[in-house]
């Protein structure tokens, strides 16, 4: 039996941290969150990817739903599976990768679009036509390394 129409539409998280029995704070969005992360310089604040391929961003301070989301229109194209801080002077930036081909990244503190747009790309021609999807995402401040999609599949 498929899912109800509404079976995507939304996503609880709850933040758990000394007490096991009781959540310190929960995030709810719109649309399932694939990946989430706390920001580097403020415990508060936390960086999610969602289903629908934008990134978000909550502040616990502020209640439950996202505080700032990226325009859908320069988001991802399919879920966004891995988001990732980087070392940046501010603290602020991040990675996202998505199976759309896409990597992303981001300043949290002006979120509507991304910084800059790398595809992945075998031919290092840059083309969207010869991307490969993301699923997972890793930082050193030498080299970005994605893991394509196929090769996620076969560590399985």
């Amino acid at each position: 039996m498929p899912p109800s129409p509404n079976y995507f539409r939304h996503a609880l998280v709850a933040i758990v941290t000394e007490d096991l029995s009781k959540a310190d704070s929960t995030l709810s969005s719109n649309f399932p969150i694939c990946s989430l992360r706390y920001a580097i310089k403020d415990v508060s604040l936390l960086i999610g990817g969602q289903y629908n391929g934008q990134v978000a961003l909550w502040d616990v301070r502020r209640g439950k739903m996202p505080v700032e989301r990226s325009d859908v229109a320069f988001s991802h194209g399919d879920p966004a599976y891995k988001v990732m801080f980087v070392q940046s002077k501010s603290g602020t930036e991040f990675f996202s990768t998505s199976t759309d081909g896409q990597v992303l990244w981001w300043d949290y503190r002006k979120l509507a679009v991304p910084i800059e747009q790398m595809w992945i790309d075998p031919t290092k021609k840059q083309e969207r036509a010869t991307s490969e999807g993301g699923l997972c995402l890793d930082f050193e401040p030498t080299m970005v390394s994605v893991c394509p999609r196929y090769e996620y599949e076969m560590l399985f």
